[in-house]
């Protein structure tokens, strides 16, 4: 931890607004300085004298907002999947699924999906001729090709390259011989008419 983060530390310790874990950090944190210690003390004497303390003192306009927004935080977070172990993942090619796309011409074997982030990992084959719609990316995609070409923005691309394309981003590529490409991208894409 930075030094200004302990010091947020050491005050949120002293409000006893995080766990005890926390707090014992704050506390060893404290005790590497007298200054320290001195400066917990009086956060914690302060503490103790805030119900007992003048109404009319000022609170920091921003303080609501500040304490909704970590509430916000800290619910997205509990609400969410915690993240397991994932246990080792083989997949061999010869036993890959592919699924026909929507786009003809395109076939695609799921490698992997993640439900929290949105993202998915596959295999994409593309025969000769295939032109992919306009889309528009909702996160980063990324694309390693295998075999064949790929043409986007007017530029070739083939075995060995790597495309990135950033959150936001939109093209319409094609394949005129065909191509096998690994893919990780979003799965909110959206497709333009």
């Amino acid at each position: 931890m930075l030094p200004e983060e302990f010091s947020e530390l050491m005050a949120l310790a002293a409000l006893e607004a995080v766990d005890d874990e926390a707090i014992l950090l704050a506390d060893t944190y404290a005790s590497t300085s007298v200054e320290l210690e001195q400066e917990l003390a009086e956060m914690r004497r302060a503490v103790g004298a805030i119900p007992y303390g003048d109404t009319s003192l000022p609170i920091s306009r921003n303080l609501k907002d500040r304490l909704f927004k970590r509430i916000a935080t800290e619910e997205e977070q509990a609400s969410q999947p915690s993240a397991e172990i994932m246990p080792f993942q083989a997949i061999r090619f010869s036993e890959m699924e592919w699924q026909p796309h929507p786009v003809a011409g395109v076939t695609i074997a799921v490698l992997h999906t993640d439900p929290v982030t949105r993202r998915l990992s596959a295999l994409v084959r593309c025969q000769p001729g295939v032109h992919y719609p306009v889309h528009r990316h909702a996160g980063i995609e990324e694309i390693l090709m295998l075999e064949g070409n790929f043409v986007c923005d007017g530029n070739t691309y083939g075995v060995g390259d790597y495309l990135l394309s950033g959150s936001g981003s939109a093209h319409d590529p094609e394949s005129p011989d065909g191509c096998l490409f690994f893919v990780r991208t979003s799965m909110d894409d959206q497709y333009e008419n």
